[in-house]
């Protein structure tokens, strides 16, 4: 990974990038109040015009064959390759809109694209959440090698760069596999992603540190890296308020009630939905159920000793799609301002807020941010 502080663009591609970001701006005024699903929908009708015509090309080829003679059978040939272009049009509207946002110039903001050197999706959406918290990056900069990661992932926004050319996010997982003893592994093994933010808030390290009751006397306090809530398998998936009050106040595995509680509210949520398991006999999976993970959410006062009833708004978070740790693949959608973005590694686009409030309900990793 380079240690660059700043990419140097020649003055033709700092003029042709603030030509394509005015052109960009005007675009939005005429258009950018059409939702994401409303483009998407846009490309479905496109594609059923595309199909009408086609038949009415079709029915007026056979009609003028009938009174000029077979010459006018030329016309269904524009007509078949319309039929054809309306038919993939109208079936695959998502992916074309997918194509037609990595086309738009860079918006001002955006995550930047993550280069996957091999079986990183894990550590880049990780990073990408980590980048867009303040208080993430913050203990980032206390690391040399996170960093270069930052001043370079500054630089490529700064430059209008949709995916950076200067980021080897497989250098960090190096560092990983140094810092965890090997637990990581160094090749090109998908990882969990919640080993990242376990290690980087591991220790005194810790997001939260807890204060800890054990069958109601006072216990030694907890640190911990972030909430991580036990989902049990094989019952009905309870509400979120139910599994997140279940990390405060549950029952351990020999009986005893163990309470946990803020000293005060924090200004910072990192929630973990455990969703892989792997069983005594080497049996692995995933809770793949939805959960209906709210975008806003009142934190109950009983889990602050303070007292207080704070809000929390989610601005970032990962999921994962596959049916274990070991495959599949992880994303990420990040909040800017009030849009959403998809991150999936050198892909970055926008999405509506229905579409990520979809994808909440599978999300693995969670960020909120405390908003009153």
């Amino acid at each position: 990974m380079s240690g660059i502080t700043e990419v140097s663009l020649n003055p033709v591609a700092n003029c042709f990038n603030g030509i394509q970001h005015h052109l960009y701006s005007a675009h939005e005024k005429i258009c950018g109040l059409c939702s994401t699903d409303s483009k998407v929908y846009a490309f479905l009708i496109l594609g059923r015009v595309l199909q009408a015509a086609a038949l009415v090309s079709l029915a007026a080829s056979a009609v003028f064959t009938f009174l000029v003679g077979p010459v006018a059978l030329v016309g269904l040939v524009p007509a078949i390759a319309m039929g054809l272009l309306g038919t993939y049009v109208a079936g695959n509207p998502q992916e074309l809109n997918e194509i037609v946002q990595m086309a738009r110039p860079f918006v001002p903001g955006q995550p930047i694209g993550l280069v996957n050197g091999g079986s990183n999706c894990w550590l880049n959406s990780s990073l990408q959440m980590l980048a867009h918290v303040p208080a993430f990056e913050r203990r980032m900069r206390q690391i040399p090698r996170l960093v270069q990661f930052l001043d370079s992932y500054r630089a490529a926004r700064t430059n209008y760069y949709k995916v950076s050319p200067d980021i080897d996010t497989h250098q960090i997982r190096q560092v990983l596999h140094r810092e965890t003893g090997g637990v990581i592994d160094q090749g090109h093994v998908q990882e969990d992603a919640a080993q990242v933010f376990e290690w980087l808030f591991q220790g005194p390290n810790g997001l939260y540190q807890f204060e800890h009751l054990l069958n109601g006397a006072p216990a030694n306090p907890r640190r911990e890296p972030m909430i991580q809530v036990d989902i049990e398998r094989g019952v009905p998936i309870p509400t979120f308020e139910n599994l997140l009050s279940g990390f405060f106040d549950h029952r351990t595995d020999i009986g005893q009630r163990q309470q946990l509680f803020f000293p005060r509210a924090p200004d910072d949520l990192l929630i973990q939905f455990k969703r892989f398991y792997r069983d005594r006999d080497g049996t692995q999976g995933k809770v793949s159920e939805n959960i209906e993970t709210p975008e806003r959410f009142q934190l109950p006062s009983r889990f602050v000793r303070s007292g207080e009833n704070a809000a929390y708004q989610c601005d970032a978070f990962l999921l994962h799609y596959g049916a274990s740790q070991d495959g599949g693949h992880y994303v990420s959608y990040i909040k800017v301002g009030t849009t959403w973005w998809y991150c999936s590694d050198s892909r970055v686009y926008e999405v509506s807020d229905k579409h990520a409030q979809t994808a909440m309900k599978q999300s693995y990793i969670m960020h909120y941010a405390k908003v009153s």
